[in-house]
């Protein structure tokens, strides 16, 4: 089943899809490219579609070169090279069509530039570093006083390995700590939830989250959550890539209250299940916001959800049921 699979779609890619494609263009006298800015409105699957089409287009090589910098480049001049190479007719409303689009893949190199200088290594003789650190405490174990100070066993209570948080960071840098710190100031109650149910049924928080982090800064390198952030209010943010970060966090742990593994060993193994789950969701529904996996989450996720919903403004799935 898995040969005839293959198959099926190699020959659709490779031979009836480009057939299509060359029809279509004989018929309309239109590129695809000037077909799916003519026919449908701007959204964040129209964007996806555009971007798909030009990262396979041979002609427009320097529109793929700005896609690929991943730093914001001139959408004037991209798509005056887009409209020239596919020969747009005189529709100004496709043309507006298009740079919306291309705008939006700008901002998402924005946000992938924005990441980059997050992933700094962290630093001790940095007082933001510190000052984010002692808020995750606080916001974790409110009232509560570490007796050890700065270096000190005691981090381990919220799911650091060691007695320094710093030495965990040196694979995400300041970008894990950051995503841990959102999380638990933007969606406090379920951070605390979080941080109760990964206290009660054995997985370091922390650390946990700073995998999530590698997860999330993965699928926007390299594009996977293109579609996701595409469909965000206001286009591609930081605020729609920690949303996305806090969603994972959230997933996981309800999978792992669920199993009640007896140990650590089992962490690798359900973490690779539910990012393996929520990637092949990124790529089977790009476009699509996430707020469909509102009944998979946790057991009070609406006030999580409720945001990421409003985000991805009047395009949402058919219903939360059909999710993973």
């Amino acid at each position: 089943m898995g040969i005839i699979s293959y198959l099926w779609r190699f020959i659709w890619v490779h031979i009836l899809w480009r057939l299509y494609k060359i029809v279509a263009h004989k018929l309309t006298g239109k590129s695809r490219i000037e077909r799916l800015c003519t026919t449908i409105q701007l959204s964040g699957k129209l964007t996806r579609s555009v971007e798909l089409e030009i990262l396979a287009s041979k002609s427009l090589s320097s529109v793929h070169e700005s896609l690929s910098s991943l730093r914001p480049f001139d959408v004037e001049q991209a798509t005056r090279a887009v409209v020239n190479s596919k020969g747009f007719g005189s529709s100004a409303e496709a043309v507006a069509v298009l740079k919306g689009c291309l705008q939006a893949m700008s901002d998402y190199n924005a946000v992938i530039e924005e990441l980059r200088e997050l992933k700094q290594p962290y630093s001790k003789a940095n007082p933001q570093h510190e000052a984010a650190l002692e808020d995750l405490w606080q916001q974790l174990r409110p009232g509560v006083r570490r007796n050890g100070g700065r270096i000190t066993k005691e981090w381990q209570e919220i799911g650091f390995q060691g007695a320094d948080p710093a030495t965990d960071m040196r694979g995400m840098g300041f970008l894990g700590l950051a995503q841990l710190v959102n999380f638990a100031n933007e969606h406090h109650d379920a951070a605390l939830e979080v941080y109760g149910d990964s206290v009660t049924h054995g997985y370091p928080m922390a650390i946990a989250g700073i995998n999530f982090s590698l997860n999330v800064y993965d699928w926007v390198l390299t594009r996977k959550a293109a579609g996701l952030l595409y469909s965000a209010r206001g286009g591609p943010s930081l605020w729609a890539v920690d949303s996305l970060y806090c969603q994972l966090f959230v997933i996981f742990n309800k999978e792992w209250v669920r199993e009640r593994p007896p140990n650590m060993l089992a962490f690798e193994r359900i973490r690779a299940q539910v990012t393996e789950r929520c990637a092949r969701r990124l790529e089977q529904e790009a476009g699509e916001p996430l707020h469909s996996f509102e009944s998979k989450t946790s057991k009070r996720p609406s006030r999580l959800m409720g945001d990421f919903a409003a985000a991805s403004g009047p395009a949402s799935p058919a219903s939360p049921s059909n999710v993973l």
